[in-house]
C-alpha cells in the first residue's frame, strides 16, 4: 500500500510539469494581459473633471488591434462612470491596442454592428430620423481615445 501512495505522489509532482508551457520559445503558448480602465470625463471648454457630475449618461468603449481589427467592446452605465469604476478587458497577447470611447449614446444614435476582426473603417455612427425625415438631435456626445501598449514584463 505504501508504494501504491509514493507513485501516487509522484506523479502528482509531475502532472504540473507536463501541462506547463514556455513562453520564451513556442508560438502555441498564448498569454493573456488583464487590464483595468477608468473613464474620465473632461469638459474641454475649461478642462475640469466632470466625471462624477452626471453629464455622462452611459460610454461604450470600444477596442482594436494593432492592425485597426475590432477586438471587442464593453459599456459603462451612468452610476459606473460618475462612480469611476474600473473596467476590465483582456487581451490575447502583445501589441497596441486602441481604445475608442462614447459617451451618451442615445436610441437616436445608430451604432454600426461590428464582429471581431472587422477593420476600424467599417464603424461608424449615425443619426436616426424622425417622421418627417430630419435627423434627431442626440443629447451632449462625448468622445475620447487612448492608445494602450500591451507588453509582458
Amino acid at each position: 500500500m505504501k508504494k501504491i501512495q509514493s507513485n501516487i505522489f509522484a506523479i502528482a509532482l509531475v502532472l504540473p510539469l507536463l501541462s506547463s508551457c514556455i513562453y520564451d520559445e513556442l508560438p502555441e503558448c498564448v498569454r493573456v494581459l488583464d487590464y483595468v480602465l477608468t473613464v474620465k470625463v473632461v469638459d474641454m471648454t475649461d478642462g475640469s473633471d466632470i466625471t462624477g457630475s452626471g453629464s455622462v449618461t452611459g460610454v461604450s468603449l470600444y477596442f482594436f488591434d494593432g492592425q485597426g481589427n475590432f477586438i471587442g467592446s464593453e459599456s459603462m452605465d451612468k452610476n459606473q462612470v460618475a462612480g469611476r469604476k474600473p473596467v476590465s478587458f483582456r487581451l490575447g497577447g502583445e501589441g497596441t491596442v486602441r481604445v475608442y470611447a462614447w459617451g451618451n449614446l442615445s436610441d437616436n444614435v445608430a451604432v454600426s454592428g461590428m464582429n471581431a476582426g472587422d477593420p476600424s473603417s467599417a464603424s461608424f455612427l449615425t443619426l436616426k430620423l424622425n417622421d418627417e425625415g430630419y435627423n434627431m438631435c442626440p443629447q451632449d456626445l462625448f468622445f475620447g481615445s487612448r492608445s494602450i501598449n500591451a507588453v509582458y514584463t
